[in-house]
């Protein structure tokens, strides 16, 4: 017959509370923190929501207050989750742009980030769409022409009202014209042309052809990125800079901004070092959680078990607390 040892672990049991409260404490270290940056945010006060018509500071008190009034270790969590994502998120940008621009990447992300604002598009949506351009365009020719190529692009794509599908659309076209070099009736018809109306004839009138004649040129393989782009640049930049900056004062633009400097608000909430920090006492909390459970479903089992034997619940306790030893079929 198997021995069963059975001893109760007491001090687990009582801690059950303790525990969720670890838990419940290291969260609460995010959301304080959180409440402190949000408070600041208000007092610095927003364009975005001026534009909106919105008080910044009421807004950042109601955030303030629904996130003091989180209550459960769940809530918690998902707030923390939002945060942890937007900072990833950034960092993963990070990265990606560290690869391409080295020591210039602060300095590239504050271009993107000021133009995007400028313009009213989504810094992050932009940031991630334009990063395989600039991945191509890094090592060509075109290289210290791309800055003023992406500005171009995104004032086009701010005036036109692009959408993020469409504005990754044309980055991706604009990326493999670099990529080959010769630029062919796929990208510039297809790819570009669906996503940013006119392009063809605005691409026929940055080389000074008509249509029929840069339709001619292209299919003879005499079209070059590095001829085009820079000239398309300065049209698209002719055509919509002012345009843009008038779009950018829609409600649409407002929110665009407000929304990425909320993206970059929750990522810069938290910092790398605490953030393991308090997931691993999180997840040491939880951990300890789960086996003061597995504990207590193991005590009610054999509770009962006992009680099969002819065991009742005094005896039981006595021993338990002696750790006895029993025979069990």
């Amino acid at each position: 017959m198997p021995i069963v040892i059975v001893k109760a672990d007491m001090s687990g049991l009582r801690n059950e509370a303790k525990i969720t409260r670890e838990a419940l404490a290291a969260i609460s270290q995010i959301v304080d923190k959180a409440q402190t940056s949000i408070d600041s945010l208000g007092n610095k006060g927003s364009t975005a929501l001026s534009k909106l018509g919105k008080d910044t500071t009421g807004v950042a008190n109601a955030v303030g207050g629904l996130v003091l009034r989180v209550a459960s270790l769940g809530a918690a969590l998902y707030a923390f989750k939002s945060m942890l994502d937007a900072q990833i998120s950034l960092q993963r940008l990070e990265k990606a742009y560290q690869t391409i621009f080295g020591d210039g990447t602060r300095a590239q992300l504050d271009l993107i980030h000021e133009q995007t604002s400028r313009v009213g598009l989504g810094f992050m949506s932009t940031a991630e769409a334009a990063k395989g351009f600039f991945a191509a365009g890094k090592d060509t020719t075109l290289a210290p022409k791309l800055n003023d190529i992406f500005i171009a692009v995104t004032n086009a794509a701010g005036a036109l009202q692009l959408t993020t599908d469409q504005t990754n659309g044309v980055f991706i076209a604009l990326g493999q014209m670099m990529s080959k070099g010769k630029v062919q009736a796929e990208e510039l018809r297809g790819q570009l042309g669906e996503r940013l109306p006119g392009a063809f004839q605005l691409a026929a009138q940055a080389m000074g052809m008509t249509t029929a004649e840069l339709d001619k040129f292209m299919a003879n393989g005499q079209l070059t990125a590095e001829e085009l782009l820079p000239k398309l640049a300065d049209v698209l930049q002719n055509k919509f800079a002012v345009a843009a900056a008038a779009a950018a004062d829609t409600a649409q633009g407002a929110i665009n901004r407000m929304s990425s400097e909320w993206e970059i608000f929750k990522a810069s909430v938290l910092d790398s070092e605490s953030v393991v920090s308090i997931l691993n006492r999180v997840t040491d909390a939880l951990e300890r959680r789960n086996s003061a459970s597995a504990r207590d479903k193991e005590r009610g089992a054999l509770e009962s078990q006992l009680k099969g034997m002819g065991i009742g619940p005094d005896q039981q306790t006595e021993h338990f607390e002696q750790g006895a030893t029993y025979t069990t079929s």
